[in-house]
């Protein structure tokens, strides 16, 4: 169900972009290497991005059905229970987004960085070559400048996903910590519910 649900997005936006690109009076656009690359990008993130939405999207159905049964069966023990479950889990939910969110943010700053590198494969050769016509300094300059941006490009990558770990594991201890409590005062509640006041009171003799 979620291939065919994601082939249809593809061809969705296949048939979009080919009806865009019909109407394209400039033959010079398809001249153009920026737009070649830009238009190659599309054509390989489709067998990827819509595939990995409706994942998504059918995993976050499932933990919604899943949450609304634990409220369910949570709400029949006790009231209580429900919104305990709420203040400690919102907060838990609010910093894993944040920290999504600024990961892919970062992560978005660097595709700049990847399509100059792209970029740089299509028209770097020629531009070395213009600089310097001698066979081999041309190729080696274009060898050294892209070793270089790569390695940038992998540094800036490797920070981000650093930072990103480090965040991720700060809040999975809170939730853990959270979840734990949460836990304790969920079995509290149950055993003074089934126990009722009698049960921590020793009988006199």
């Amino acid at each position: 169900m979620q291939t065919i649900i994601a082939e249809q997005f593809s061809i969705n936006i296949i048939t979009q972009l080919a009806n865009k690109l019909t109407k394209v009076k400039n033959l010079n656009f398809f001249e153009n290497k920026d737009h070649t690359i830009k238009l190659n990008a599309i054509h390989n993130g489709l067998y990827i991005r819509p595939l990995n939405y409706v994942s998504n999207l059918f995993f976050n159905l499932q933990r919604i059905i899943g949450l609304v049964s634990l409220f369910g069966i949570l709400f029949s023990i006790s009231i209580y229970l429900p919104f305990i479950m709420i203040f400690a889990t919102v907060p838990c939910i609010f910093i894993s987004n944040h920290i999504a969110k600024k990961h892919s943010a970062s992560i978005d700053k660097l595709q700049d960085k990847k399509e100059s590198i792209q970029n740089y494969l299509y028209s770097g050769l020629d531009n070395q070559k213009n600089k310097d016509n001698l066979l081999f300094n041309f190729m080696l300059n274009f060898h050294h400048k892209f070793i270089e941006n790569k390695e940038l490009y992998i540094n800036h990558f490797v920070k981000i996903a650093q930072k990103n770990l480090t965040l991720t594991i700060y809040a999975d201890i809170l939730t853990t910590i959270l979840s734990v409590a949460l836990f304790f005062l969920m079995v509290f509640i149950i055993l003074s519910k089934s126990c009722g006041s009698n049960c921590w009171v020793y009988p006199s003799i």
